[in-house]
């Protein structure tokens, strides 16, 4: 399926409301309105239905140090390390402390675990040994789109998922305009891309949580996978 433009968005969006002048002085709703409120269902899209994946990179230093995770990240579900991208596998502080009550005064090892901190922060468990300094983090994540300001651009997803930025936007708009009867097919369609998408994504996970791994140290034992559930709040 062909990519959508903003500008075919916003067309194909006023369309739907009945609002298709292209004289501003006859338009019931602005443009910057329309931009607006595509702009705002896009995010609520790639947010709720986290279709849209980023990559960044960092580098490790020695010892325990705190790491920031890349700022348009929303989700990060995996970090890698090294050139050979050996998997890092995540977990909570409370995970660790019921894993090894003292992993806080373990020394620097090889990296196995990653887990945050507080805000954007996270660090390496074991804390990184000399041999890892300089090696390079991979993240991958989901991230939130870029703002259309341009009429020739498009959303960052996939294709298959550009006309739910119509109805969500027209649905919205419709709504504003107290033409409820007229919005809640737009809404029902906008809420059917969310989900199908939610699916795709899923399975993606599922896919992906296939590679697990087990990790024992000392007399416990630890089930995880390099599929992490961390939100990040944006900001």
């Amino acid at each position: 399926m062909a990519a959508l433009t903003f500008a075919q968005i916003k067309t194909r969006t006023r369309r739907f409301v009945g609002d298709t002048s292209t004289d501003s002085d006859h338009q019931r709703f602005s443009d910057s309105i329309v931009e607006d409120t595509i702009n705002g269902v896009m995010d609520e899209f790639a947010s709720e239905s986290l279709v849209q994946k980023g990559t960044a990179t960092g580098t490790v230093v020695t010892g325990d140090n705190e790491y920031t995770f890349p700022t348009d990240a929303y989700k990060v579900y995996r970090i890698t390390l090294g050139t050979n991208e050996r998997v890092l596998f995540a977990l909570s502080q409370v995970d660790l402390d019921q894993f090894k009550f003292d992993w806080r005064q373990d020394g620097n090892a090889t990296p196995v675990f990653w887990y945050p901190t507080t805000g954007r922060g996270w660090k390496l468990y074991p804390p990184s040994s000399s041999e890892f300094n300089g090696q390079t983090i991979n993240y991958f994540y989901y991230d939130m789109p870029a703002v259309m300001t341009s009429d020739t651009e498009s959303p960052d997803f996939a294709s298959e998922f550009h006309k739910a930025l119509i109805h969500g936007s027209a649905g919205e708009i419709l709504q504003m305009d107290r033409r409820l009867d007229e919005a809640a097919p737009h809404v029902q369609k906008f809420e059917n891309f969310k989900r199908k998408a939610r699916a795709r994504m899923r399975a993606l996970e599922d896919r992906a949580k296939e590679y697990t791994f087990r990790a024992v140290r000392g007399p416990g034992e630890f089930n995880t996978d390099p599929v992490s559930d961390v939100f990040i709040k944006r900001g």
